[in-house]
């Protein structure tokens, strides 16, 4: 979908084109796009700042010290093996 849209966007203003003057079109496009994209900035601005129906639960978080374990073991696992460098390919 977000392939297709700019070449709809490209046809309908190149069949524009044919009905409206091109110089017209070139003084103002930047003012259309100018206003469609402010007015999806608000519109992302209130839908950001609404308050929401559902209740979010919070994310689960971890100590310091068990990220710090899952940073060693992780790295111990994926760099620290002494195995073959052809079978380990972490």
């Amino acid at each position: 979908m977000e392939a297709i849209t700019p070449i709809i966007g490209w046809l309908i203003g190149h069949s524009a084109t044919s009905f409206i003057d091109a110089s017209f079109i070139e003084a103002w496009d930047h003012w259309v796009a100018f206003v469609i994209l402010f007015a999806l900035g608000l519109h992302m601005l209130y839908e950001g700042m609404k308050p929401s129906d559902e209740t979010a639960e919070a994310p689960s978080r971890h100590s310091f010290f068990q990220t710090c374990f899952d940073c060693i073991w992780y790295q111990h696992r994926c760099h620290g093996c002494r195995c073959e460098p052809s079978i380990c390919k972490g």
